[in-house]
């Protein structure tokens, strides 16, 4: 039987001290983003049990945590993996934590705007709220969120308050699965899955900005290559198309969630190429999925059951002080390679070109 990953066993994978390893796992303010990131990814890598010991004052300000999580109008009574993913986090913390947690959504549009409130909000027997998904950036929808209570949003936000959030280093991740990409020969890489404008999900925005900094950073970045879509599949489908269509010399795409690239190496296939033969392609997320296409898409793994474990913690700390200035936990990512990637093998004059 393997051994039990201890505090001492973080603190040492992440090179910090016991001291720092506990004050990041303990979501304390006193610890650098980035110190935080690498102990949480420590922590995650080796399967370490996060252990809390739960103060009485908080516990009888605490005893229901109300759950909303965005929906898709146009997907009934479903939840995206990602999503679920955090639910699971949620519902495993609260039951350890002996915690009730009711569940509700609400409606969001294609960049995940709400379009209206949840009916949990009005409910008496709720002490805090997580946010899972959604952002919140119509101004009169915004302040019907309780000022009074604590609240955490899980990959969204607000536009009216500065909200505690769990979130993924989304940029940095992005920018290092194009530089993977590059150092496996492509050149000529393309986006798919963004609507191009500031409006969208921050996340999606995040991963656009670190895709183009990468290319940039190697002199390889091309506006064309960025196609203009979303995250509806008939959509992505139809980006693929006419990006192959109109640039034959693409030879990789990063799909700004895994949901998208499944539909990416499907149209690819449909036209008669080949992944990664033809088109290597790329994910973000490692939804359960990610692993069972053929081919297996490389992608980055999210441990979206953390986040929500780690937001159920926040709710504890924010509930001992609600004065307190608004905490933005980030947790690492890490680049799983399966099957959807191929080298290219670049010409004497483009090895020349990059040297």
């Amino acid at each position: 039987m393997s051994k039990v990953p201890t505090l001492r066993d973080v603190a040492e994978y992440a090179d910090v001290s016991l001291g720092t390893a506990s004050r990041a796992l303990n979501n304390k303010n006193n610890v650098l983003p980035e110190t935080r990131s690498r102990v949480l990814r420590a922590a995650s890598d080796l399967g370490y049990k996060l252990q809390i010991r739960v103060p009485s004052a908080v516990t009888s300000k605490l005893n229901t945590i109300g759950v909303i999580v965005k929906r898709d109008p146009r997907d009934i009574l479903e939840v995206d993996q990602f999503s679920y993913g955090v639910l699971s986090g949620i519902e495993d913390e609260c039951r350890r934590l002996g915690l009730n947690a009711m569940f509700s959504t609400v409606p969001v549009d294609i960049y995940s705007h709400a379009l209206d409130t949840s009916p949990i909000l009005n409910e008496p027997s709720v002490d805090g709220l997580v946010i899972v998904g959604a952002v919140f950036d119509d101004a009169e929808l915004c302040d019907q969120l309780p000022r009074k209570m604590p609240i955490v949003f899980v990959d969204g936000a607000a536009c009216c308050k500065q909200f505690d959030s769990v979130l993924v280093d989304n940029y940095t991740s992005a920018y290092d699965m194009v530089s993977y990409l590059i150092s496996k020969g492509h050149q000529k890489i393309a986006l798919i899955g963004s609507a191009l404008q500031d409006n969208e999900h921050p996340s999606i925005r995040a991963r656009r900005l670190g895709y183009q900094q990468a290319l940039r950073d190697h002199d390889l970045y091309n506006p064309a290559y960025m196609v203009k879509s979303s995250l509806l599949k008939h959509i992505a489908r139809e980006s693929t198309r006419d990006l192959l269509n109109e640039y034959p010399d693409v030879t990789a795409i990063f799909a700004c969630i895994d949901l998208i690239a499944f539909e990416i190496m499907e149209e690819i296939k449909d036209m008669g190429l080949s992944v990664p033969d033809d088109i290597s392609v790329v994910g973000f997320d490692d939804v359960a999925s990610a692993a069972k296409t053929i081919p297996s898409l490389t992608t980055v793994h999210v441990d979206r059951a953390l986040m929500g474990v780690l937001a159920v913690r926040r709710l504890y700390d924010r509930a001992t002080s609600m004065d307190g200035v608004s905490v933005k936990t980030v947790i690492g990512t890490r680049m799983i390679l399966r099957d959807s990637v191929k080298s290219r093998v670049l010409s004497k004059k483009q090895h020349i070109d990059r040297c």
